[in-house]
């Protein structure tokens, strides 16, 4: 509010009183003060209905899928159930039944997993610790920025 930016812009007059009080220099060092009220009461205010809302959002969300909808709360067990789904077909045949199509979509679709995994994130670990540098069939895009800012 007081800085050069804002008077050369004309800025100062439109700040509201809470955001930045005008007296804060006669003030002492803490936000303890009846002009930082209204600041600290919004911040309180705010994390009090967010905490609210999250709480009432995800109980609707249990109520909803649960009593109207009658799907499992929450999705997880979906995961487990097809791994159930697998083990009832290897249960039906005693040795299990690898000409089953489901046994043949899981597999095809776990090695394509691998063989990308290892394309994308094995290859340039593997070749950072045995060469020193990094090898990359596809950019990965999560770069770590921390040293740079």
């Amino acid at each position: 509010m007081r800085s050069e930016a804002a008077a050369s812009f004309g800025l100062t007059d439109l700040f509201p009183e809470w955001v930045a009080p005008a007296d804060v220099g006669n003030l002492p060092r803490t936000f303890l003060q009846s002009a930082w009220l209204p600041a600290l009461g919004l911040i309180i205010f705010t994390r009090l209905m967010t905490r609210l809302n999250t709480s009432i959002l995800g109980y609707g969300l249990f109520r909803l899928t649960s009593d109207i909808e009658k799907l499992p709360f929450p999705l997880a067990p979906m995961n487990a159930e097809g791994m159930m789904v697998l083990a009832d077909d290897f249960a039906d045949t005693g040795k299990g039944n690898a000409s089953s199509w489901r046994w043949r979509c899981f597999a095809i679709g776990g090695a394509i997993g691998m063989g990308f995994g290892f394309l994308y994130m094995g290859i340039p670990a593997l070749s950072g610790a045995f060469l020193g540098e990094t090898i990359q069939i596809f950019p990965i895009p999560f770069v770590d920025w921390t040293p740079m800012t």
